[in-house]
């Protein structure tokens, strides 16, 4: 597919390839136009859709070209809000590339999906859970790994709905327990919350408990052991943020605890308790507004290289725990 169109319609649940797509249009902007393109990414919650229009439309200072992801396309509702994305549509920008993106099929809204070229709509879908479950299995008989089928599920609901993530996670898994061990639930759960090695999963952990110090503290020694870097980092966080908004959706629907649980996919009593912990800790309005400033900040990540990610990473962590998401440089306004 030609990665110089206008307009990019990504559909479909599988995170990873939709990343890497994204990454070949941005750096076919960066050869076409030999220096890199200002990246802007935006979030439904609270978004003025005419402002987005107005960045494709206007000329950047620095840079000949601009790379504008709207995400979550499917939650974009409300009377007159996609006009503007419409119209623009009809007749986009010349130095501008805008992708929208939706992690449903159906629920895109059709006019969008007549003014998309057909050749730039692309659907990314995820296995089949007979297929995940075949897979992580296959991959650590391989590794001369038994697996129970328990623990197999436990996988899959704590790591991230992303082939790539789920790779890592098992390869991290195969090089801590070796060759001749038997994996049972617990030491899933133990091992990617509850290990000398802090990951993603307990920096969330510490995260939902408002806890700075401490959370800084596990972020630190996560960049230091050079496992993740800062941008990575924040995707482990925004899926698990993702995740206890839609809890506390639910919740404020009146659905029961364990209704929600089940819905969300959440079944582990452990990671019960951490959601749980996360669901009295923060209002719905922080969640999503945390989750628009992980957006905000892997822009900020990906402008700025060297030291200061990290002082950028750990604004971020002081922004959405002691101020629930609330910070002076949001571009959107809220």
């Amino acid at each position: 597919m030609n990665k110089n169109g206008k307009v990019y319609l990504l559909l479909g649940p599988e995170a990873g390839k939709k990343s890497d797509f994204i990454n070949d249009i941005i750096a076919s902007q960066k050869d076409k136009n030999k220096g890199d393109p200002d990246i802007y990414r935006f979030y439904p919650y609270g978004l003025d859709t005419s402002e987005v229009v107005s960045i494709l439309k206007n000329g950047s200072l620095f840079a000949k070209s601009k790379v504008v992801v709207l995400n979550r396309l499917e939650e974009l509702k409300g009377k007159g809000i996609l006009d503007p994305l419409i119209d623009y549509c009809k007749k986009p920008a010349q130095d501008a590339v805008l992708i929208l993106l939706s992690d449903t099929v159906k629920d895109v809204p059709a006019a969008i999906k007549r003014l998309v070229p057909k050749e730039n709509t692309v659907i990314f879908w995820e296995m089949f859970e007979g297929e995940k479950k075949g897979w992580v299995i296959n991959f650590f008989q391989k590794a001369k790994i038994r697996i129970e089928p328990d623990a197999v599920d436990s996988l899959l609901e704590l790591v991230e709905n992303n082939t790539q993530v789920l790779k890592g996670e098992c390869e991290r898994l195969s090089q801590f327990f070796g060759a001749g061990a038997a994996i049972t639930s617990d030491q899933i759960e133990d091992f990617l919350y509850h290990t000398k090695e802090e990951n993603v999963f307990s920096l969330f952990s510490r995260m939902v408990l408002r806890d700075l110090p401490a959370t800084l503290e596990i972020l630190t020694n996560i960049l230091l052991s050079k496992e993740k870097n800062a941008d990575s980092l924040l995707n482990g966080i925004l899926w698990q943020t993702e995740r206890l908004l839609l809890l506390k959706r639910l919740i404020e629907r009146n659905y029961s605890a364990d209704d929600a649980f089940k819905r969300v996919g959440i079944t582990g009593k452990r990671n019960q308790r951490i959601y749980s912990t996360g669901l009295s800790n923060y209002r719905l309005e922080e969640l999503e507004r945390i989750i628009r400033l992980i957006y905000e900040t892997q822009v900020r990540l990906r402008t700025f290289g060297g030291g200061i990610q990290v002082f950028i990473i750990q604004l971020f962590f002081h922004y959405a725990i002691s101020k629930g998401g609330r910070a002076p440089w949001m571009q959107v306004s809220y």
